[in-house]
């Protein structure tokens, strides 16, 4: 265990980042839902008591921000509480993260305690929310019957807010016991890069960039084109949709340091690496566009990848 601490510790400070989204709840099964957590707590089961070592390792011996990266709605609490559902079938979306419904107490309050032991057993810079924080269009609170598209706009406006107060929640419960003052708690909340380039998506998800960007200090646009696009795609296509995804950004006129570009170093549908000359040619076009803030996820520190002898001179240029 500490030589897997140590080798971490040794990647993040070659690599010079300044922050990690560190996760601290466990989903074994790939299924996006967390069904255990790395730390102590009242209400699910601790795979293992990790989060807090990890963390007070990379703030203590790095220069590095951590971010617990924590579901807002995606846990899996078992029998005995009320998930989200679709209205057409009154049963949870098979296509979506089972997550429970954040309009029922008992719901909040489990999620509430998961965000008060993080803070109670563990010591962190901020929060970064899982993308598990969605709504859509056939679920939540909506009108029964037939529906205009102006009744859609104003459910999903409702719901993207009724989200961003759920957080807020967990954000205070953290504060409960956190070592942070209400000013020094960050958030970053992820972004489907859909909701961007496709504006129904704002509606069939309950969540919009200009609202994001108001209310967290961070929004991390997950800049996946592997991920985003359903049919195959190649590496020029990839690197063109990245430079869409950025004009259209930037044309926002919304505030760029408050906006970070999250890349992926995994083709997921695939299941392999992606080359390290494609993520750095990504890593380029985002520099040479200006944009401030930039990540990628995941990173191996037991394979390597994505290599730091290509990584370390495109990031440093972004010191």
């Amino acid at each position: 265990m500490n030589r897997n601490i140590d080798a971490l510790i040794d990647r993040i400070s070659k690599l010079g980042v300044n922050t990690v989204y560190l996760q601290a709840f466990a989903d074994p099964d790939g299924d996006g839902t967390a069904d255990a957590v790395y730390f102590p707590n009242r209400r699910i089961p601790m795979r293992a008591d990790l989060f807090s070592r990890v963390s007070w390792q990379l703030m203590s011996r790095t220069k590095t921000e951590v971010y617990a990266w924590m579901p807002m709605l995606a846990v899996n609490a078992g029998k005995g509480y009320e998930y989200v559902t679709d209205h057409r079938t009154q049963m949870p979306d098979p296509a979506h993260y089972l997550r429970l419904s954040p309009y029922n107490e008992k719901n909040r309050k489990l999620l509430e305690d998961l965000y008060e032991d993080l803070a109670f057993h563990a010591r962190f810079n901020g929060i970064i929310f899982h993308d598990d924080g969605l709504l859509t269009d056939n679920e939540g609170k909506i009108a029964p019957g037939k529906r205009s598209e102006e009744q859609y706009r104003r459910e999903a406006v409702q719901k993207e807010q009724d989200l961003i107060k759920h957080g807020e929640r967990l954000k205070t419960a953290a504060l409960n016991y956190s070592f942070n003052g209400l000013e020094q708690m960050k958030t970053t909340r992820n972004l489907y890069a859909g909701v961007i380039t496709d504006k129904n998506q704002q509606k069939w998800f309950a969540q919009s960039l200009p609202a994001f960007v108001k209310h967290y200090d961070y929004t991390a646009i997950m800049a996946m084109p592997y991920m985003e696009n359903e049919a195959a795609i190649d590496s020029l296509q990839a690197a063109e949709w990245l430079k869409g995804l950025v004009t259209t950004v930037q044309n926002s006129g919304l505030p760029s340091e408050k906006i970070v570009f999250e890349l992926q170093t995994v083709n997921w549908r695939s299941e392999r690496p992606l080359p390290a000359g494609e993520i750095t040619n990504w890593l380029h076009i985002l520099r040479q566009a200006g944009v401030q803030n930039i990540g990628y996820y995941p990173d191996n520190v037991h394979t390597n990848q994505p290599p730091i002898q290509q990584m370390k001179p495109v990031l440093d240029q972004f010191q």
